[in-house]
């Protein structure tokens, strides 16, 4: 997203009893499109000293804060990914159709469920959804053993989307892949997915309420 943090969650570590939102604002980068962002720590070292109480804290004072908190965790289960995922509401799982990522997949599966982590509020996305590489989204959900709630296509506007640090769907709201982000977005903040427009009809004016209201929904901050 272009984004380059003055702050990073680094600077909370050691004070996890005294975090409140005036402390967690200040750390926040804000994204052109109202999308506040708390950076990872840039050292390795720093990284380690993030501890899971620090975790639950700071995503427990962003969801008294934000209608929606979106965390992106690491591909391990350390300590600090399962404080994460014991806080979370959904759980959105990515696959891509090669076998390497499907058998890792496969394997977080299985130890999400000796956990007892995020039961029934799972979310399978499918990335580049039309690869043709011998393998097709069916078979992905009778190895993984779960429906695909959304196929994102393959496309070099999403690399050139993420080069420019704008967010594909507020950069071309009409392409596939935008049009499977909102339907994700929709899915897991509840909401009815739109009804299509009568024949004869663009529905124009109703589209773009409706994915006006999406956009706002997703990135406003709470009124108090």
């Amino acid at each position: 997203m272009q984004l380059f943090p003055h702050h990073t969650i680094e600077e909370a570590i050691g004070g996890e009893d005294q975090i409140d939102f005036a402390l967690v604002e200040s750390l926040l980068t804000r994204h052109e499109q109202s999308l506040m962002v708390l950076a990872a720590p840039s050292l390795p070292d720093a990284r380690d000293r993030v501890t899971a109480t620090l975790v639950a804290r700071m995503m427990r004072t962003l969801k008294r804060e934000f209608d929606y908190v979106v965390v992106d965790t690491s591909p391990s289960f350390d300590e600090q990914t399962l404080q994460a995922l014991d806080e979370t509401d959904e759980c959105v799982i990515v696959a891509t159709l090669d076998v390497p990522t499907l058998k890792n997949v496969k394997v977080a599966l299985e130890t999400l469920d000796l956990l007892n982590i995020a039961q029934g509020s799972r979310h399978l996305v499918l990335n580049r959804a039309d690869d043709a590489v011998g393998l097709d989204p069916s078979k992905v959900e009778t190895i993984l053993g779960m429906p695909i709630t959304t196929m994102v296509p393959s496309s070099i506007d999403i690399a050139a989307a993420t080069n420019a640090g704008k967010p594909i769907v507020i950069g071309n709201p009409s392409h596939p892949a935008s049009v499977e982000f909102r339907k994700l977005a929709r899915k897991l903040a509840g909401e009815e997915e739109p009804a299509a427009a009568p024949e004869g009809r663009s529905g124009k004016g109703e589209s773009s309420r409706s994915e006006s209201s999406s956009r706002g929904a997703l990135w406003r901050r709470n009124r108090k």
